[in-house]
């Protein structure tokens, strides 16, 4: 995955090639957000309901993006952020 520099941005034009990850316990939410951003875009997507497996798959895949649930109880997408 490259690193971005400060005010760069993700081109979305071949956004096939752009892995997302998906952290939401709500699984409605997340089908649906799932669904809607690949028929926009595309992405590689990738979903989980549980924080220790996505940091075990963020080691080996590097995700461009990330979308964070706020309202797990014993961790927050900010400490989430800090732990990455």
């Amino acid at each position: 995955m490259k690193e971005l520099k400060k005010n760069e941005t993700i081109s979305l034009n071949n956004s096939s090639n752009l892995t997302l990850f998906i952290l939401e316990k709500n699984t409605s939410y997340s089908f649906l957000l799932n669904y809607q951003l690949k028929k926009t875009y595309n992405f590689n997507i990738i979903n989980f309901r549980i924080i220790k497996q996505l940091l075990i798959e963020f080691k080996q895949l590097c995700p461009s993006i990330l979308l964070l649930d706020n309202e797990f109880d014993y961790a927050n997408s900010l400490d989430i952020l800090n732990f990455i």
